[in-house]
């Protein structure tokens, strides 16, 4: 979970974000302890943060921005105390040896760099890999590797040994003859061809518009037209593009229907197969020119 502040004017009111973060392996009870957190932190804040829960690698712009050496994605458990990855200086410990691929989506802007399985069939000729030894770091090239995937294993490298205080060595662009790189994949063996990753996408999907409300004694769930128009202040809505579901509460909704509204926005993505897929913005009404994508959508 992170929060961020911001006051676009320089005055003293702060406009308040709070995001959320699934991983792709995360467990539904830690998605659950994430969402109520989110709950309590927004309520200490008297319910006017902007909410953004985050899927990892479909983040969105705003929140890939907040790191400025970029998003490394590890396997679950690193650091969380199932498995002790450094001594209590932060010093690399044996055994812990990690392999990343970094590699860049089509269309996208951000490199992203994933820890994969510490063997040769890891690699393939697509992307750029990046392989920590701790007194060691190696990067390793596959003949298709685009220039952005180079500069940005060449930059993590970097970051690893200036992390180190230079203690680290840097090996960039391995060779096959590298016997140590190959050793510590186990061997080499048969690399994967190029290809193109098939990514789930849901961007050409048919926009769509929900109204949650509690006019008739419970919170029911319509569809109506998607336009802007159709927001009204006494309700709360959905607005499905896709790839991202955008929230908005009306400034005169009731209690039932801003506390429902995440919790069905869940269950409707559940429904479709899509909850592990969609990124979802909460915004409050007066907001909206805080989130230009949804401004965007009518």
């Amino acid at each position: 979970m992170l929060l961020t502040t911001k006051d676009p004017n320089g005055g003293e009111k702060l406009l308040w974000d709070i995001y959320f973060w699934i991983g792709s392996e995360s467990s539904q009870d830690e998605y659950g302890v994430a969402a109520y957190k989110t709950v309590e932190l927004d309520d200490l804040l008297g319910g006017e943060p902007m909410q953004h829960r985050e899927i990892e690698g479909r983040e969105s712009s705003g929140f890939v921005h907040i790191f400025s050496d970029g998003i490394t994605y590890l396997e679950g458990g690193v650091d969380s105390g199932f498995r002790q990855v450094s001594d209590e200086d932060g010093n690399h410990l044996l055994g812990t040896n990690r392999l990343y691929r970094v590699y860049k989506k089509a269309g996208e802007q951000t490199t992203r760099c994933f820890e994969v399985a510490m063997e040769c069939s890891s690699l393939n000729h697509s992307d750029a890999f990046l392989l920590d030894a701790g007194s060691k770091v190696f990067t390793w090239f596959g003949d298709c590797v685009s220039p952005f995937e180079r500069n940005k294993s060449a930059s993590v490298a970097h970051n690893i040994k200036e992390n180190r205080l230079g203690d680290c060595e840097c090996i960039l662009g391995v060779e096959d003859d590298n016997e140590e790189f190959w050793e510590l994949l186990g061997g080499k063996g048969e690399i994967k061809a190029a290809k193109e990753d098939v990514d789930v996408t849901y961007d050409d999907a048919e926009k769509k518009m929900f109204c949650i409300s509690d006019a008739e004694g419970s919170v029911g769930f319509k569809q109506v037209p998607l336009s802007e128009s159709s927001l009204a202040s006494k309700d709360v809505f959905i607005i499905d593009t896709g790839s991202n579901a955008y929230v908005w509460i009306g400034k005169d909704s009731t209690s039932s229907e801003k506390q429902q509204a995440i919790i069905i926005t869940c269950r409707y993505l559940q429904q479709m197969d899509r909850h592990n897929w969609t990124c979802v913005t909460r915004i409050l009404e007066g907001q909206e020119d805080r989130c230009k994508p949804f401004l965007e959508v009518f």
